[in-house]
């Protein structure tokens, strides 16, 4: 069990979860960033880690290099410039390839463009030799797929929230997760000659029709994240696809991806029980043995909102966005079972009337400003919640409608358009004609709307998965206790689960994990389980994004972690090495 509950102090600017260190010793830290969440992943290699610099670090973001020989007393040797207006998230990853062009240690980095970028969506990757990695030299920049989804060239490479890469023999290849692309969003190039990168494929979920037979809760099937390996004489890619689950890819051929199996959620949550499953397939890792995986389903979306048609007792799914600490986040149920006034407020991106009475919901359509104006806009007027339903466009109108207002004041609830036409009363809905930019037309700002039952009920944070090497089927779940507890909804940080990796030693089945809030999770697991042994949460709390496990022979592995707040964390575990 965790310490008594409480607050812990300000590193991270606001209330956490309080320290605690279980069978891991702290062995050194580096401070890296003044800006919060100014962190993004880690990796090593040879006795250095490097750090990306995230979005907050704009205009320019990069890789912070830190001799970890004397871990200890880490030293920052080096930093690796991304191109102006581009950041660094997920994409950290360093090979060695021995090629006829390039032998060496070669970092590989994503980019994404900075808010307000002149060339929005955009970045691709690059290539830096780090061989000396004191020393960074700069062999690719901005390198990517150009293709667009109007099949258009676009002016510069798609931007990419992450890169991972491969040395298969006397080649080196980089897989690319592209973020402009849907359904051709699997990236392959073959990088062998940094200085000559040529893409050879490019694939998605629209070619592996069988993987997305269940799709979870949304339906929101995009790649995230990718492992890759080679297992049993064959290069396997471990995709993380979001609410379309895991899914295994040959990779023998790198140009002629194959699918080899896909993962399907369970129908229900397995801790709240609500369904469809949550989905999101954040990122996952094999274990040491190859024989199973731990897979993290990251998840803010703590709460699901249920709203009920007065007229005809249709009841609706309902997105509750916001982040940790947000008066948006509301007991289980706060409105109960009165049904609720409601008023069309047309994009309320301007002043409006006063809400006609105490307890009045705003019905908002997405569009012309932020979803915080909008919210903003409703509570000034006295609306006790508001109700946002997607606009029309292609993509738009069923697309999950998840609404992320970490500013609000009232709750907000996201809502496909076809759900906000019922509630409007307005006959004649076709998602066609919508996708088309068209459809029905809509009363004027200020109609009065059907009435809502609105309710909300507390769904937890994302948690880790246990899956089958071979099937992937799912065997077992691990969550955090407080991620379950309603009582941790507000107050203590995000408590859902980020990332996650295996003890790189044959024989031991032992996971490091990295939460944001709720800190680094130390968990054994076999086929039947997942047990928690240790656990880390700093003074004045952590908020971790990457997690990295480094070999040290037969010793435990120095355990690398990046604090998105501060910088480079290194612990060790120091508990039982076997399940129990």
């Amino acid at each position: 069990m965790l310490m008594a509950v409480g607050v812990a102090g300000a590193q991270h600017g606001g209330p956490h979860l309080p320290p605690t260190s279980v069978n891991v010793a702290l062995v050194g830290k580096l401070k890296l960033t003044n800006v919060p969440n100014g962190i993004g992943d880690v990796t090593a290699r040879r006795g250095f880690a490097y750090l990306a610099g995230w979005r907050p670090e704009c205009p320019s973001g990069g890789v912070h290099v830190v001799d970890i020989r004397s871990p200890s007393s880490p030293q920052k040797v080096a930093f690796v410039s991304a191109p102006e207006g581009y950041y660094v998230g997920e994409g950290v990853h360093v090979i060695s390839p021995r090629t006829s062009s390039f032998r060496g240690d070669l970092l590989l980095t994503n980019h994404e463009s900075c808010p307000g970028s002149a060339a929005p969506r955009s970045g691709g990757f690059s290539l830096t030799d780090v061989t000396d990695p004191r020393r960074p030299r700069p062999l690719s920049g901005l390198v990517g797929d150009l293709g667009s989804p109007d099949g258009a060239l676009r002016a510069s490479p798609n931007s990419s929230h992450s890169v991972q890469g491969w040395v298969a023999g006397r080649r080196a290849y980089a897989m690319l997760v592209d973020n402009v692309e849907r359904g051709d969003d699997v990236d392959i190039f073959d990088i062998s000659n940094p200085g000559r990168v040529r893409q050879i494929a490019e694939v998605g979920l629209p070619d592996w029709p069988s993987a997305n037979r269940r799709p979870a809760r949304g339906n929101n099937a995009f790649l995230h994240d990718m492992q890759i390996q080679r297992i049993g004489g064959h290069w396997l890619a471990l995709l993380s696809y979001w609410d379309a689950g895991w899914i295994l890819l040959n990779l023998d051929n790198p140009a002629r991806p194959r699918l080899v199996r896909d993962h399907d959620f369970p129908a229900t949550e397995r801790f709240s029980g609500f369904g469809p499953s949550e989905g999101n397939a954040h990122q996952a890792f094999w274990s040491s043995d190859r024989k199973l995986i731990l897979g993290a389903t990251e998840d803010f979306n703590i709460y699901r909102g249920r709203l009920g048609l007065s007229r005809s007792g249709e009841q609706f799914d309902a997105y509750l966005g916001g982040t940790a600490g947000s008066p948006l986040f509301v007991a289980s149920g706060q409105f109960g079972p009165e049904p609720l006034l409601t008023v069309y407020l047309g994009r309320a991106c301007t002043a409006t009337e006063r809400a006609p009475a105490p307890q009045v919901v705003a019905v908002v359509e997405r569009g012309s400003c932020t979803l915080e104006e909008k919210a903003q806009i409703a509570k000034t007027a006295g609306f006790v919640a508001a109700v946002i339903f997607n606009g029309t466009g292609p993509g738009q109108c069923e697309a999950p409608a998840g609404v992320f207002v970490p500013s609000a004041e009232i709750p907000v609830y996201g809502v496909a358009r076809s759900t906000g036409v019922r509630i409007l009363g307005v006959p004649g809905y076709q998602v066609a004609a919508c996708e088309a930019g068209g459809g029905p037309v809509l009363p004027a700002p200020g109609t009065a709307a059907a009435t809502l039952t609105v309710r909300a009920a507390f769904d937890g944070w994302g948690h880790l998965s246990l899956l089958d090497g071979k099937t992937l089927k799912t065997l077992a779940h691990y969550a955090v206790p407080e991620s379950r507890n309603e009582t941790y909804a507000s107050g203590f940080g995000t408590l859902s689960v980020h990332e996650v990796k295996t003890d790189p030693r044959r024989g031991v089945s032992l996971g490091y994990v990295s939460y944001y809030g709720a800190g680094a999770r130390v968990v054994s697991f076999t086929r039947t389980g997942i047990r928690e042994v240790g656990r880390f949460i700093d003074e004045g709390g952590n908020n971790f994004w990457g997690t990295f496990p480094v070999a040290q022979g037969a010793r435990p592995p120095l355990w690398l972690l990046s604090d998105m707040d501060y910088g480079l964390y290194i612990l060790r575990y120091t508990g039982p090495m076997r399940p129990r």
